[in-house]
């Protein structure tokens, strides 16, 4: 972590490249600028004298009916007519051999629930079949459950960052805990320092190891609401949820983003103050903590 700079700035650029991709934020900023490039609206016209001394009103403008923007998510699949006309065939059918069957029993003087009803039994069979069929998701729907493409890539990038910065971490966490000397009763400040630095690289491994594991997750959540959207097609509560947890995981990376960032620059301010008893713990018993 020499180059310090250099890393903050590749941290940035990455950051910006991420929220340029971000429809969340594209969205904030394009609604900022048409605010403020917003004409100042004119005072409304008066109505000319003659029209107040008539006592004629002018008749109210029609407000023009806002379009509300429709998510891809929410476009439901339209029914098949040929399957609906087979799915009335088959009830219609269910019910000639049930009446059949009802017929029969009567005749031969057997109550309708003890008579043979295998005729009945293999039509529900091929009706609940028909319904399975029915149930299994579309093209449309496994389409519009397809994982953002932009949103993929810039995780894969971050977890790379994350597992390099993980790395040097570790290593410099492993340089100082193979160094700390014995304990002396005389002299134990330089191995307080080591150990509050420690300690501090302890924390920011754990922070970094959560931003690697931001892609695991993010496709964990989306694969349970994926499962639960085919379960359950008319819920669009599902497909609600599916576009937040989308544009939650966009906030999420940027938040990812600032943290490495954080756990750099502070790393190596802390390696920076203390590097003279890290390296000689014995050198300055009058060292000053700075952590």
């Amino acid at each position: 972590m020499t180059n310090i700079a250099a890393m903050l700035e590749r941290y940035n650029q990455l950051l910006q490249a991420a929220l340029a991709q971000n429809p969340r934020a594209a969205n904030e900023s394009s609604e900022a600028k048409s605010e403020e490039a917003a004409p100042v609206p004119e005072a409304p016209a008066t109505a000319p004298s003659g029209a107040e001394d008539s006592g004629v009103t002018p008749p109210p403008e029609k407000a023009s009916p806002q379009k509300q923007p429709t998510s891809p998510l929410l476009r439901r699949p339209k029914l098949d007519p040929v399957e609906m006309a087979e799915l009335e065939k088959s009830a219609v059918e269910l019910l000639r051999q049930s009446s059949s069957v009802q017929i029969q029993a009567k005749k031969a003087g057997t109550p309708a629930g003890e008579a043979k009803s295998t005729p009945l039994t293999t039509a529900s069979a091929t009706a609940s079949k028909k319904k399975d069929k029915d149930k299994a998701p579309t093209s449309e729907q496994l389409d519009s459950l397809s994982l953002p493409p932009l949103l993929l890539v810039q995780l894969k990038i971050i977890k790379s960052e994350a597992r390099t910065l993980g790395k040097t971490l570790d290593e410099i966490h492993d340089w100082i805990a193979l160094n700390i000397p014995q304990m002396k009763e005389e002299d134990n400040v330089g191995v307080a320092v080591m150990a509050g630095v420690i300690q501090e690289l302890a924390g920011s491994i754990v922070k970094v190891r959560g931003v690697y594991d931001l892609e695991a997750s993010y496709v964990s959540d989306r694969a349970e609401l994926d499962v639960k959207y085919l379960k359950t097609t008319d819920a669009e509560s599902t497909l609600q949820a599916i576009e937040v947890c989308d544009a939650d995981t966009w906030d999420t990376l940027e938040k990812g983003w600032r943290a490495m960032m954080r756990v750099s620059l502070m790393v190596h301010s802390t390696l920076a103050k203390n590097m003279r008893l890290l390296k000689d713990p014995r050198s300055a018993p009058k060292h000053n903590l700075h952590l």
